[in-house]
């Protein structure tokens, strides 16, 4: 039930982009998306419950995500683009 409420109110906060404090890469939605992420995946890794269907959701997009970053970093290396870090860094913070 608290993990419920967590899901919810990160997927509303994570879209007010104005609540966050100034210099924090973390805003308070996304805060609760990786405190929810975190107990459900301590409580499958114990072995209390098993994967909802909106955990398969959020890793899916994880993986498919994660697959997308390496083939850009890929392409990026063998086309000779230099790569700016700090923006590869931003998009892994913001998804």
């Amino acid at each position: 039930m608290m993990r419920d409420a967590l899901l919810a109110l990160g997927m509303v906060l994570a879209a007010a982009s104005q609540m966050r404090i100034a210099g924090l890469p973390l805003g308070p939605g996304e805060f609760c998306l990786a405190l929810w992420i975190v107990l459900t995946m301590g409580g499958q890794v114990i072995g209390l419950e098993r994967p909802t269907k909106a955990f398969w959701h959020v890793m899916s997009f994880w993986a498919f995500f994660t697959i997308a970053q390496c083939l850009g970093t890929i392409w990026s290396v063998f086309a000779g683009v230099e790569l700016d870090r700090g923006l590869f860094l931003h998009d892994v913070v913001a998804y």
